[in-house]
């Protein structure tokens, strides 16, 4: 299990046909085996030197994930698992991305007319979500994108798009300063909403 709070931002090293070399810092810490989740995605690390780590891509992984594009010196959201004996600071995340999203607007929340260099500008993102995700989506619900467990600020369910808010900290320590309109990114729903759902189906029959 995993938080959604990212530990440190990865660099693509290379991408091959059958997964990539990812780059972190606590590279010699790693164990083969070990779960890490990379952009939102729960990977095997089947790989490792002094400076990085390899993962594997399953067809069913690129199929739902934005993977498909990655190429080396792109920048990946990381987080290990959870420890069990640690606190849950952040949701409950199981790293499986259903769909991908596509990054429709970026704009800042908040512009300082004084120009206080201590005063750091907020984002608000709109992103387009599958359709079939969209009665996940909760407003103040939580949404994980490219691993990061983020609050749902506005949605249109017609358009199926989303709005969320991103504070200083979240835009300079995760991938997200170094996207484009356009971008894609790994959608992630509530996993207690799924369980919800299906309870409420298998009592419906």
């Amino acid at each position: 299990m995993f938080t959604g709070i990212i530990e440190e931002i990865g660099t693509v090293r290379s991408v091959s046909q059958q997964g990539f070399w990812l780059e972190v810092s606590f590279a010699k810490q790693l164990e083969l085996g070990q779960s890490v989740a990379c952009n939102g995605v729960c990977l095997t690390v089947v790989e490792k030197d002094e400076a990085g780590f390899r993962v594997d891509l399953l067809e069913e992984t690129r199929r739902l994930t934005a993977f498909a594009e990655l190429k080396a010196g792109d920048l990946v959201n990381v987080e290990r698992a959870m420890r069990a004996d640690a606190r849950l600071d952040g949701h409950i995340v199981q790293a499986h991305s259903e769909g991908i999203g596509i990054l429709k607007q970026v704009r800042k929340e908040r512009e300082d007319p004084n120009d206080r260099k201590d005063l750091k500008a907020t984002y608000l993102l709109t992103i387009q979500v599958p359709k079939e995700l969209m009665k996940y989506m909760i407003l103040k619900g939580i949404i994980v994108l490219d691993g990061i467990a983020l609050t749902i600020t506005a949605l249109d369910d017609q358009a199926g798009e989303i709005e969320v808010a991103i504070i200083p900290h979240t835009w300079e320590n995760t991938n997200l300063h170094a996207l484009k309109v356009g971008a894609k990114m790994n959608v992630e729903t509530d996993v207690l909403a799924k369980y919800i759902e299906r309870l409420v189906k298998k009592e419906e029959k």
